[in-house]
C-alpha cells in the first residue's frame, strides 16, 4: 500500500477537504517519488496551493492536469473558478 498512487491521491483529497493543505502537499510529494501524478492528484495539489494563496502555482497544476487529461473536469472547473476569482474573466471564458 505504501506505493499506491490511488491511496495517496485519496488521502491528499481528504486532507484538502479537511483544510490540511500543507499535509496534502507533503502527501502528494511522497506519491510523486514513485508515480507520475494523475489529473486527480494535480487537482488536489492545485486546490491546496490555491487555499494557501499560491494562485499562480495552483493555476499551473490545473493547467497541467487539463493538458495531460483533457477530460479532467474537476481541474477544468477549478481553473475556471480560480480565473474568475482572480479577475481573469477572459481566461475563464476561454476555458
Amino acid at each position: 500500500w505504501r506505493k499506491s498512487p490511488t491511496l495517496y491521491g485519496n488521502l491528499a483529497s481528504c486532507q484538502v477537504r479537511l483544510g490540511h493543505f500543507e499535509e496534502a502537499l507533503a502527501t502528494l510529494d511522497q506519491a510523486t517519488r514513485f508515480s507520475t501524478p494523475t489529473a486527480g492528484m494535480r487537482n488536489s495539489r492545485g486546490l491546496a496551493l490555491w487555499n494557501l494563496g499560491r494562485t499562480e502555482e495552483a493555476r499551473a497544476e490545473f493547467d497541467r492536469a487539463i493538458a495531460e487529461t483533457p477530460s479532467a473536469v474537476p481541474a477544468r472547473v477549478n481553473a475556471i473558478l480560480l480565473d474568475a476569482r482572480t479577475g481573469q474573466v477572459h481566461e475563464a471564458r476561454a476555458r
